[in-house]
């Protein structure tokens, strides 16, 4: 589908840009094979929502990125003080522990925890020694 833009302010180059992009986004919209779905067109918001899980998670190096992975549900929608608090009362870190054990795997940083104990961080071209 040809689209022509009726801007009056806009030279040769603007209008075809404009028409380029119309029909890119055409394009994408006759993928969609049921109109009642909802597509994410930007991954803008997914992008901006991991830079605050890894800014929120650096912080808390002690836990790992693995298991603070329930923060992201945090980071989104509508939290006030009184959803806070519920949450502190009827959730205990042993329901989290529980949780994460059934739902996430071991990460690998925790497997070499596991295998080679809590050494010091192996550089590229050092040899481990036990």
């Amino acid at each position: 589908m040809i689209f022509y833009w009726r801007d009056t302010n806009c030279d040769h180059r603007c209008r075809i840009f404009q028409e380029k992009l119309v029909n890119a986004i055409f394009e994408e919209e006759s993928k969609i094979k049921h109109f009642d779905q909802e597509f994410l067109g930007s991954s803008e918001v997914i992008e901006s929502l991991f830079g605050k899980f890894k800014n929120f998670e650096s912080d808390q190096s002690k836990s790992g990125f693995t298991s603070s992975c329930l923060a992201l549900a945090a980071m989104v929608g509508k939290v006030d003080s009184s959803i806070i608090k519920s949450a502190m009362e009827s959730i205990t870190v042993e329901k989290i522990s529980d949780w994460k054990s059934q739902y996430i795997s071991t990460s690998v940083q925790s497997q070499r925890v596991m295998w080679l104990g809590n050494k010091k961080e192996q550089k590229r071209d050092e040899k481990l020694v036990a």
